[in-house]
C-alpha cells in the first residue's frame, strides 16, 4: 500500500504524475511475476544508445507525455530490437588473446570473463588494452531461457 503524506505540497499535475508513476509500477510487479521466457537480455540497456532512451523515456514521463507503463514497453521493445538486430545484421570477426584470465563466472546462461593485458585482432588492425571485461550470452537466441 502506498501512502501520501499530507506534509508535502504536490500540486495537481505532480500528483497524477505519481499516481501514473505508483500504477506503472504495480503493473510492472505483475508483468516481472510472470516467468521470463521470451524476455531478450537486458544488457544493451547500459549502453550510450540504450542510456539515451531511457533517459530521453524518463523526460516523456515527466512532461506527462507517455506514461511509465508505455516507457516500460518501450524499452523492452528495444531489448527485443537490439538483440535481434546484433544477431542477424553483424557478421565482423574479432579475435582477442589475453594473459590472465583474472576471474570467470557463468550464471542464467550469461558468461562474464575479466581479462587482463589482452590484445584483439581483426583483419588487418590490431588493439591492447590493459584489462577487459567481457559478457557473453547466447546469441542465436537472444533471450533468457531460465
Amino acid at each position: 500500500m502506498y501512502l501520501l503524506h499530507s506534509r508535502f505540497s504536490t500540486k495537481p499535475k505532480e500528483l497524477s504524475i505519481l499516481k501514473n508513476a505508483i500504477n506503472a509500477k504495480k503493473s510492472i510487479e505483475k508483468v516481472i511475476q510472470l516467468p521470463f521466457l521470451n524476455m531478450s537480455y537486458q544488457l544493451y540497456r547500459n549502453t550510450t544508445l540504450g542510456n539515451t532512451l531511457q533517459e530521453s523515456l524518463d523526460e516523456l514521463i515527466q512532461y506527462g507525455h507517455i506514461t511509465p507503463t508505455l516507457a516500460f514497453k518501450v524499452l523492452l521493445q528495444f531489448d527485443k530490437c537490439i538483440n535481434t538486430a546484433l544477431n542477424q545484421r553483424v557478421k565482423a570477426r574479432v579475435t582477442f588473446k589475453a594473459n590472465k584470465l583474472n576471474t570467470y563466472r557463468f550464471c542464467d546462461n550469461v558468461w562474464t570473463l575479466m581479462l587482463n593485458e589482452v590484445e584483439f585482432r581483426e583483419v588487418h588492425e590490431f588493439a591492447k588494452v590493459d584489462k577487459v571485461k567481457i559478457v557473453a550470452c547466447d546469441g542465436k537466441s537472444g533471450e533468457f531461457t531460465g
